[in-house]
């Protein structure tokens, strides 16, 4: 998908284009599409252009800027090829078959690898009991859709809250302190 940026003049052509399809929605003022350009602003033209598309033929209701950010970065995921958990258990299972556990496969995403070693290793699937092997592909999968979740937190993270979490100091997180009011029994 296109890379180019988005400009003003884009975001407003595509702000018509979903007042032309929720006719019932009555616009947004110039502080929300203040808003809405300071979330969606970072994201190539012609990905919110697709997402905008997507979201309209799928959704009743006019959509929030976090709803079109998600569609975006969904639409951005599938054009680049991001598997899901179970793919990447599929291959991981093919890859025991086709090579066994005494050679290492190369897996294109590198989360595929990660996953393997949070559930024990290649080893550990390769020659792990037949009757635990259900227990291995659930903790895999767990353990690939929270490395992808940490992907896409880092990735999708907006340019100036970026910033703003790198120039916070290590160590320097704000910390509650005993007496202020949270009853930490609850």
């Amino acid at each position: 998908m296109g890379r180019e940026l988005m400009d003003k003049e884009t975001f407003s052509q595509i702000l018509k284009v979903l007042a032309a399809a929720y006719p019932k929605f009555e616009g947004l003022d110039k502080e929300g599409m203040t808003a809405y350009y300071a979330i969606l602003g970072d994201l190539p033209a012609m990905v919110l252009k697709a997402s905008t598309m997507q979201y309209a033929s799928e959704h009743k209701w006019f959509p929030t800027a976090a709803e079109l950010r998600q569609t975006a970065f969904d639409l951005m995921d599938q054009a680049d090829g991001k598997i899901t958990a179970p793919e990447a258990w599929g291959k991981v299972c093919k890859a025991a078959s086709r090579i066994g556990h005494m050679r290492v496969p190369k897996f294109e995403d590198p989360l595929v690898w990660q996953a393997v070693e949070d559930v024990g290793g290649w080893r550990h699937i390769c020659l792990g009991p037949e009757d635990m092997m259900h227990t291995t592909r659930a903790r895999f999968i767990q353990a690939f859709e929270a490395r992808r979740k940490q992907e896409r937190a880092r990735t999708r993270m907006l340019p100036t809250v970026k910033e703003i979490v790198q120039a916070l100091p290590s160590g320097e997180r704000p910390q509650l302190e005993e007496g202020d009011g949270v009853d930490r029994c609850a």
